[in-house]
C-alpha cells in the first residue's frame, strides 16, 4: 500500500516530466526522419534523374506526403489479416 500512495503523491510530477520527455523524442524522430530522407534524395534521385538537392523541409513535405498518399509503413500484418477476416475476402 506504500507505493500506491506514493505514486498518487507523485502522479502529477511524473506525468510533467513524462510528457515532455516524449515530446523531445518525438520531435528528435521527426527530424532524422527528414534527415534520412533528404540523405536519400541527395544520393539516389538526384544522381539517377539529374535533379537538384532538396532542403530539409521539402524532406519533410515529401514525409508528409508519402504518410498521405501511401498510409503508415509501420502498421502490423496482423491487424490487415483481421479485417480481411472479419470483410471475408479471400
Amino acid at each position: 500500500m506504500g507505493f500506491k500512495k506514493t505514486f498518487k503523491k507523485y502522479k502529477v510530477l511524473f506525468i510533467a516530466l513524462l510528457v515532455p520527455i516524449g515530446l523531445a523524442v518525438v520531435t528528435g524522430l521527426f527530424y532524422l526522419a527528414g534527415i534520412f530522407i533528404q540523405w536519400l534524395w541527395a544520393e539516389t534521385i538526384s544522381d539517377i534523374f539529374a535533379v537538384k538537392e532538396i532542403s530539409f523541409w521539402q524532406a519533410i513535405g515529401l514525409l508528409v506526403l508519402c504518410k498521405i498518399l501511401f498510409g503508415s509503413t509501420f502498421s502490423s500484418s496482423s491487424s490487415s489479416s483481421s479485417s480481411c477476416k472479419s470483410s471475408d475476402c479471400s
